[in-house]
This record gives structure tokens, C-alpha cells and sequence, in this order.
């Protein structure tokens, strides 16, 4: 999809009109277009990455969304904004794409803890207020939210989904500070006196991935009362998301508006000993230390890992299905072999083409069953000590003792993707022990997955590692795909991957068909 002045959408998502994804969770569909006018789709290099709220200020048009939404900040060009969206696969007329033209994060927000989760964003020219676009009101400096409040968003409508083609809407509670700090305080995360949390306290209602930056607009006075900012499992009884409470910043923003100045932002990539370059509970990998690790970009931006293997002969990327939702249009996915560190080229990179996706026909989005998939590339790979193929394990063979997972995905369960190519050495978990664990969260494990982790302690993959491998440690073969989790890296929440022994035969079937 591709978004900016012309309003252009040139690609439109299969869905069926009764897709289970059309539902936020606990909530509904917007009745009719222009019910939220307020809401901004946020793209990033002309892909859909967070939501936003349209707001004026001294009568000059922004959009405030949230600080970590906006890693980019130092490139506002790259970043455009749309008021007057509802269906993505469709184009109603009532689109408004504008270019964010400067960025302004608050100075004390901190990606580790998400305090002062806010970024106020200045744009091209204004929008054109209609029934479709208009601003919603900022709330008071220091007003207070009670009662109830309505999220939106095109955030995933399952806790382990994926995003909605529709605009939704729920309605969901504030809850009480002091009780929120207690909820997350056993966790190990803080919420703070400029957080606003909501939820339920009992059922299934909440924001939810996808839904970042987006608005909760305050029923009682339909003022601007949060920025969805973060949460730990999205619409669980007693895990409220947690909100930046626009209140606190109210002169904050004005300020940012009256005089343009550009606040002092947080470098998005340190030195070499930056925490962020750590995988949780892993360690940092050298050139060609990981030669079957795969970089699977989407437009040539970042998107999953993937292996490097090799069937009858033939050079192929294994990844996981979820990785490759447009399988339709192939051209759009690019490999990178011999991939270490993302910020500089050290001449071991070597960069394919795909050619053609081959998801399995059985792959279940909502419980990521048979989250696999084949890519081929327009030519083979150079073999040498950089890149080099990981054996396939055989049909039905059993993996226990430990795996390797490596990726550049997070290095804190809430943290940012790592710069540098990391690996984590992690147990095999029984499958019986990890159906448990999940079955009380009401997510189900199948037994082609494959669970790794530490019952005790923090180590694991995260989000980023998608798609990329479990190596066994005991037979150097290819035993995982990374496919889901809840909270990566927590005790009792073991990673959940795609076991690859359940699927050699369907590999090599697809082989033959090329």
C-alpha cells in the first residue's frame, strides 16, 4: 500500500468479508466512514506501522502519536500520514495523505520503560476538515480521566493475530493507577503517574499489536485521553494496556507547536557496548560464526529471519508463513546472506530476489498452525565460509537438549531490534509441559511446534527472530522455525516454533514443483 498525496493504493489484501480478523477484540467494526474522524494511519516507507490521533494547535494541524513509533525520527520524510481511513483494501475517496515533515519526541522518553511515550508530528500542509477529518479536542494540563474510554485502531484482533483490514473501536475502562502498578509491579514493569491504564478487569477487551500510537478518546467530554503506548499480553483479564496520558503533556505539546524547536532525541544505534545490542540472555555473533542465517526483507526494509537450505541441489530460504503474507507478489521479498551487522556492508552480503513463495496450504493465521513456508530465489548463493546451508533434520525426527537461535530481533521484552546479528543457546521444553503452560491463556499447541526456552530465568527469542532458525545443538540440523510467543524471554512462556521434522516431506514435494 502506498500512501502520500496522490492517495494511491496499489496493492489491496485478500479478506473475506466475514474474516474473523475484521474483529477487535471485544469490540466491532466502524459503522460508517468518518465515525472516528479523529484517527491517523501512520506508514513508514509506505507500510502500515502505528496509528495516530489528528489534532490543531493554535490552529496549525499535527499528529500526535507515540515516541516509539517514530524510531526513524532523524529521517521525517520517510514517515506519512492518512486521515479519513477505514477499509485498507479499498479506496473510498475520503483518504488525506500528507508527508511528516519534522519529528519532535519528547526528551525524557526512555525505550526501555516507555516513559513519556510521545511524539508530536508536523506535516506538509493541513488537512481538509470534513464529515471524514476533523481533530479531536487535547484534554486540560492535569485533567483527569475516569469512567470509560473508546480505543481504535487496525491493531491484530486476536492476542496472536494479525492486523484487521478495518478501522475498529472498543470501549474499555480506566483503571486506577495504583491498582495498574500493582498488576504489572509482579512482572517486573513499572507504570507511571503519566501512564493511564484500560482494560477490563475481567474478559476480553483491550488494544492490542498494531493499535500503538492510536487514540483513547474519554466517553464523559471527548477530549484526547491517552496514546496506546504498551502491554505484556493484549485483551488479558488483569493485564491492562498501558496508555501515555495525554494530560500531562498538554503543555508540552503546545509548546512544541509555538516555537518549532526540536527536542533532544535518544540516538536510535550506540557504540558496540550499547544494552540494545544484546539478545536477551545471548550473545553477540562474528562474521560467518551463523553462515545459514537468512535476512528477509519486505521492500527492502527488515521485516524476518530465515534459514539457508538446500534441497536436490537447489538453493532455497525456509521462513515461517507469517513472514510472507503477500505471497501473491514474490518480487517484493529480497534475502540477504552473509548478513552481520545491519549498519554497515562488509562485503560478505549477498542479496537474491524471490521468486516465488510456497506457504503451506494449511497455515492457520489465528493459532499459527503450520507456520512454514519455501521461497525461491532467482539465483544460487555464492558458497563460502560467510554463507553456507544448514542440513535438513529427517521426516519425524525428534529434537531434544538445546538449540541455537539467532536474529536481530529485540534485545528486552520491550525493548528494539538489535543492529547486530545475535544467537541464544535455549532448552527444549516437552511439548505436554508446554501445552500446559499456554493452555491457561487459552492459546493452543499443536504437535508440529516445537517449544524452547528457560523455565527459570530470561533467555529467548523475541520479536524480530520470526521466521529465523533453531539450530539442534546435538546434530547441527535445522529443528525450528521461530513463529510465536506471548511475552518472549519470560519464565513459564516459552517461545513456540515450527517444528521442521514434521514438514521434510512437504519441503521436498514443493521442490518438485518448481
Amino acid at each position: 500500500m502506498k500512501y502520500g498525496n496522490s492517495q494511491e493504493i496499489t496493492q489491496q489484501p485478500s479478506f473475506k468479508e466475514n474474516d474473523d480478523r475484521l474483529r477487535i477484540i471485544g469490540g466491532t467494526l466502524i459503522s460508517k466512514e468518518g465515525e472516528i474522524p479523529y484517527q491517523i494511519l501512520l506508514e513508514y516507507r509506505g507500510e502500515f506501522t502505528c496509528g495516530g490521533s489528528f489534532i490543531s494547535v493554535n490552529g496549525t494541524h499535527f499528529v500526535l502519536t507515540a515516541a516509539h513509533c517514530v524510531k526513524a525520527y532523524k529521517f521525517p520524510s520517510r514517515f506519512t500520514v492518512v486521515a479519513g481511513e477505514n477499509d485498507l483494501g479499498t479506496l473510498s475517496g475520503n483518504e488525506q495523505g500528507r508527508t511528516v515533515t519534522k519529528i519532535f519526541v519528547h526528551r525524557r522518553y526512555n525505550y526501555r520503560t516507555f516513559a513519556n511515550d510521545i511524539a508530536l508530528l508536523a506535516i506538509d500542509k493541513p488537512f481538509e476538515v470534513n464529515d471524514y477529518v476533523s481533530p479531536i479536542p487535547l484534554p486540560k494540563q492535569g485533567q483527569t480521566t475516569t469512567g470509560e474510554v473508546i480505543v481504535s485502531g487496525w491493531g491484530d484482533t486476536t492476542p496472536i493475530g494479525f492486523e484487521s483490514r478495518y478501522l475498529k473501536k472498543v470501549t474499555i475502562a480506566v483503571i486506577n493507577n495504583l491498582a495498574c502498578k500493582i498488576f504489572y509491579a509482579s512482572r517486573l514493569h513499572f507504570v507511571t503517574n503519566s501512564m493511564l491504564c484500560a482494560g477490563r478487569l475481567i474478559g476480553f477487551s483491550d488494544s492490542c499489536d498494531g493499535d500503538s500510537g492510536g487514540p483513547l478518546k474519554a466517553v464523559n467530554g471527548g477530549y484526547l485521553a491517552g496514546i496506546v503506548s504498551w502491554g505484556i499480553i493484549c485483551a488479558f483479564p488483569l493485564q491492562p494496556g498501558v496508555n501515555t496520558e495525554v494530560s500531562h503533556y498538554v503543555h508540552w505539546i503546545e509548546t512544541q507547536a509555538l516555537n518549532g524547536q526540536r527536542v533532544q532525541n535518544p540516538s536510535p544505534i550506540k557504540g558496540r557496548d550499547d544494552e540494545r545490542l544484546r539478545i536477551i540472555g545471548g550473545t553477540q555473533t562474528t562474521d560467518g560464526e551463523i553462515p545459514y542465517q537468512i535476512l528477509l526483507q519486505n521492500r527492502g526494509r527488515y521485516s524476518c529471519g530465515g534459514s539457508f537450505i538446500i534441497v536436490n541441489g537447489v538453493h532455497f530460504v525456509l521462513t515461517a508463513a507469517h513472514c510472507v503474507r503477500d505471497a501473491r507478489n514474490p518480487s517484493r521479498y529480497t534475502v540477504v546472506a552473509g548478513e552481520n551487522d545491519l549498519a554497515t556492508i562488509s562485503g560478505h552480503e549477498q542479496r537474491r530476489t524471490v521468486t516465488r513463495v510456497l506457504v503451506h496450504p494449511e497455515y492457520r493465521h489465528r493459532t499459527f498452525e503450520n507456520d512454514i513456508a519455501l521461497l525461491a530465489i532467482d539465483k544460487p548463493f555464492v558458497i563460502n565460509e560467510f554463507v553456507s546451508p544448514i542440513p535438513l533434520p529427517t521426516q519425524g525426527q525428534k529434537t531434544r537438549g538445546e538449540v541455537v537461535a539467532s536474529g536481530w530481533g529485540y534485545t528486552l521484552p520491550i525493548g528494539l531490534g538489535s543492529r547486530h546479528l545475535k544467537k541464544v543457546t535455549i532448552a527444549v521444553i516437552e511439548n505436554l509441559a508446554c501445552k500446559a503452560f499456554y493452555a491457561v491463556q487459552l492459546i493452543y499447541v499443536t504437535d508440529s511446534m516445537l517449544c524452547a526456552g528457560r523455565l527459570i530465568g530470561f533467555s529467548d527469542t523475541c520479536d524480530g527472530d520470526s521466521g529465523g532458525p533453531l539450530k539442534a545443538v546435538d546434530g547441527g540440523y535445522l529443528a525450528g522455525i521461530v513463529s510465536w510467543g506471548t511475552i518472549c524471554a519470560f519464565p513459564l512462556q516459552p517461545g513456540v516454533n515450527t517444528l521442521v521434522s514434521d514438514y521434510v516431506n512437504w519441503i521436498e514435494q514443493q521442490v518438485r514443483t518448481i
